[in-house]
């Protein structure tokens, strides 16, 4: 059964379950685990995933746009709200995300996120929207800063989790 909070058809925040669309107003970043632990084959589930929630989603600058991060080592930059206006262009960007295969570094999303300013007009959000950041990660990260949850404010954050690990903020 699909379940997620996070519209409704009128906008509202609710739990929606076997719902073909999602078409209220928000704007949603994936970050994305692409470290080692991971694996290929743990990839391209991420990418599954991400692609079978997003189908839920009516896309579009007057309804749900959505921008994704990678991370490992380093940060890398996916997509911006504004480049994809429709779940086929979704899911073609994310079957061309390369897998990194190095250390996990969740702080080095957050750090694109926020040093990229993917919430900004000029990258696609939109003010007086509801902003929600989508973290996919088997584990722990090697280092979480704290710093960057700060500057995460105003987002609504959720953690969806591949491993009995918990991360404590």
């Amino acid at each position: 059964m699909f379940s997620l909070n996070v519209c409704n058809a009128e906008g509202h925040n609710k739990t929606i379950r076997n719902t073909k669309h999602c078409k209220g107003k928000v704007d949603v970043i994936f970050v994305l685990d692409s470290s080692s632990s991971v694996r290929a084959d743990g990839w391209t589930k991420e990418l599954e995933f991400v692609s079978d929630v997003v189908k839920h989603f009516t896309v579009g600058p007057d309804h749900v746009q959505v921008g994704a991060v990678a991370f490992s080592y380093l940060g890398e930059l996916l997509f911006n709200l504004k480049d994809h206006k429709s779940v086929a262009g979704i899911e073609k960007a994310l079957k061309s995300a390369r897998f990194i295969d190095s250390q996990s570094n969740i702080d080095k999303a957050l750090n694109v996120i926020n040093s990229k300013k993917m919430f900004s007009k000029e990258h696609g959000g939109r003010p007086g929207v509801p902003k929600i950041v989508f973290i996919i990660s088997d584990g722990p990260s090697t280092d979480l800063p704290k710093s960057e949850f700060k500057v995460m404010r105003g987002c609504d954050l959720h953690v969806v989790g591949g491993s009995l690990k918990v991360v404590r903020f």
